[in-house]
């Protein structure tokens, strides 16, 4: 259903994206109408989040890698994977190696405010040179020394790998190695609107639509926020079947059967007097 939907709501996409491209070239305005809403996740397709507002109405809405995304919420441990940027604050000593367990990390999406690399705790990082670790880069580095210093750090990173509970974190030109505090705070906040489920609570802050053909729109800016933690996927427990069970004979199942006497058979038919 909601593909029939999404089929027939791109059409309203090229009505809205062809209309600002006439807007662009000086032709007549397009009457387009601003829209904002607030309701819950019904389903969602790359490029598209179907929507039910507080309103009981059914909105399809487009998004495309201009808008303004934002899901938040929580995410279990075994949801961390290679690929994720996370940020969270360590004590590292002089080689860079953790002293002890992350209890606090962020999952999110990396922007000119929010880059990757590795600074003392306090400092301001600079635009562009958020890839030196050890407070190279940061608008108020630490004195320069002979050497990186040990002290509490801000790490923002993508994870390369996750062994025995160790995650490796490269940020910029440093990595970290890690493991999390046995009752981690997973934060999540950052702009992957694939992992968002049906139920979840959707504000489109600002949008747009044709005049006269409600239901459809494309939104500039709007957020998510998780109703359940994020979790990775569940490893199936091996099933145990049970042995066959054996029939049970006219004797009962704890009976068995009198073996013949070889040196002296019963005779067979009819005893004699």
């Amino acid at each position: 259903m909601f593909s029939r939907l999404l089929l027939a709501a791109s059409v309203v996409l090229l009505v809205v994206t062809g209309a600002q491209a006439q807007q662009r070239r000086g032709g007549a305005k397009p009457q387009m109408s601003p829209f904002a809403a607030q309701g819950t996740v019904q389903a969602v397709k790359f490029g598209a989040i179907q929507m039910l507002t507080n309103t009981n109405q059914t909105w399809i809405v487009f998004v495309d890698q201009k808008s303004k995304i934002s899901v938040t919420g929580t995410a279990e441990a075994d949801f961390l994977r290679p690929g994720l940027f996370v940020q969270f604050s360590v004590e590292l000593d002089k080689r860079g190696k953790a002293q002890a367990p992350v209890s606090k990390l962020t999952i999110f999406t990396p922007t000119e405010q929010a880059q990757i690399g590795i600074w003392p705790v306090g400092s301001v990082p600079v635009p562009g040179a958020a890839d030196n670790p050890f407070g190279a880069g940061a608008a108020n580095p630490q004195p320069r020394s002979k050497g990186p210093v040990a002290g509490e750090y801000a790490v923002h990173g993508r994870i390369t790998s996750v062994r025995k509970d160790k995650y490796t974190v490269y940020a910029g030109r440093g990595a970290v190695q890690i493991e999390l505090a046995d009752i981690p705070q997973i934060n999540v906040d950052f702009a992957d609107y694939s992992v968002v489920q049906k139920g979840d609570a959707i504000t489109v802050s600002r949008g747009q639509f044709p005049q006269g053909m409600m239901g459809r729109a494309k939104a500039s800016e709007l957020s998510i926020v998780l109703s359940d933690p994020l979790t990775g996927p569940r490893k199936k427990k091996p099933v145990r079947t049970k042995p066959p069970e054996q029939p049970e004979g006219p004797e009962g199942p704890d009976d068995k059967p009198e073996k013949p006497d070889e040196k002296n058979p019963k005779p067979s038919g009819v005893q004699p007097e």
